[in-house]
């Protein structure tokens, strides 16, 4: 348990603000939960002026106009936001200029915050379309709805189930039942998701970098000379890091079967390190060779079934395919674990689309629009 503590950072204590005094915020401050697992709360903070100055749970409500001073003050680690939905962005700006670099975020609205910046987003109304897209995507039936309309309260998992699989996607029109082939999903829907992903593309393409080497993020600079790690790796041959990141510089400037020979002299010390496998398997795309590819990509995914980046590689060539039930078994568990994940929404929502599902697919763009910031 102590080792757990440790690496989840919780033997140090986190210091916490919470910013916002109104329902959300009392309730956050009454939580349990906190002081068992590390956290305390050391301080609260309102602008309203009928608040400032009252007694919460042992502390005293504080002027949020002394956010900054607070912070330097008690030693922040992590502020709850717990404010308007109009306010939240302003405040998240002034106490990540103070030097606050984690967040919770409790009001509905997504904050564009720099990289190094960590925000989680509580959005109880998103949470809740997950739940009954969920619910909608099991086959669930509301007990009122089914006995209005005699029939069972659940459907067929095996029958949904035999409709998902993959190499028969004509199937799907018959399973769509009486969708109309004239109800597409609104095209401005899939337009727009499609837009937004590819706007954020290139704000997140530097933080792939240290997901593709390393899910953990402990990554060397690009911009490390090759000379460099191929000094690094001549010094030492059994340091791995050095050798991922030289095979990872070798793809990027195209030496690909350098890049390959050193991702399987990873592979040959650690055979389940998905970043080496991962990035084998993009190489061969770029060689076109899919079928390699296509093994590899999916040798990641045995191994981690919810890892974004692969599933997002082979829905794309799914995608391409048009292998849309193949997509859906790729994408599926990684979109679950992941539902901040917008390409892999986009991804579940085009296949859904294409094979007659409107109503999921809409689902799923609207869920990628949630996340898109």
């Amino acid at each position: 348990a102590t080792r757990l503590r440790q690496h989840l950072g919780l033997d140090r204590g986190r210091r916490v603000a919470i910013v916002g005094f109104g329902r959300i915020g009392s309730a956050l401050l009454g939580y349990p939960g906190f002081g068992a697992r590390g956290f305390d709360v050391v301080a609260v903070l309102d602008s309203d002026p009928a608040k400032i100055g009252a007694p919460a749970g042992g502390l005293t409500v504080l002027d949020a106009a002394e956010l900054e001073s607070v912070i330097a003050r008690e030693g922040v680690d992590i502020v709850l936001l717990a404010v308007p939905a109009e306010a939240a962005p302003a405040v998240a700006r002034r106490a990540a200029a103070a030097g606050v670099r984690a967040f919770l975020n409790m009001a509905p609205v997504l904050l564009s915050m720099p990289a190094e910046v960590i925000v989680r987003h509580a959005d109880v109304a998103a949470e809740m379309e997950v739940l009954s897209f969920r619910l909608a995507e099991s086959g669930y039936v509301p007990p009122l709805a089914a006995a209005g309309a005699g029939q069972s309260a659940a459907l067929s998992a095996s029958a949904l189930e035999g409709a998902l699989a993959p190499g028969d996607e004509p199937a799907a029109e018959a399973e769509a039942g009486a969708r109309r082939a004239d109800e597409p999903v609104p095209p401005w829907l899939a337009i727009v998701v499609l837009l937004l992903l590819l706007g954020v593309v290139g704000l997140g393409a530097w933080i792939v970098r240290g997901v593709v080497v390393n899910k953990d993020g402990a990554t060397s600079s690009t911009r490390i000379e090759i000379e460099q790690l191929e000094d690094r790796v001549a010094d030492d041959p059994r340091d791995m890091k050095a050798l991922l990141d030289l095979a990872f510089a070798y793809q990027q400037a195209g030496r690909y079967q350098d890049a390959l020979n050193d991702y399987d002299k990873v592979l040959a010390a650690d055979p389940r390190n998905t970043g080496a496998l991962y990035n084998k398997g993009i190489v061969y795309r770029e060689l076109d060779l899919d079928d390699k590819a296509e093994d590899t990509l999916w040798d990641v995914l045995e191994i981690d079934a919810a890892h974004p980046l692969a599933a997002a590689a082979l829905g794309e060539y799914y995608a391409e395919k048009g292998h849309y039930k193949s997509l859906i078994e790729a994408v599926r568990p990684a979109a679950e674990s992941n539902p901040e994940a917008a390409d892999l929404q986009y991804l579940m929502g085009l296949a859904y689309e294409n094979l007659g599902r409107r109503d999921w697919a809409e689902m799923r763009y609207r869920l990628a629009l949630q996340y898109v910031p």
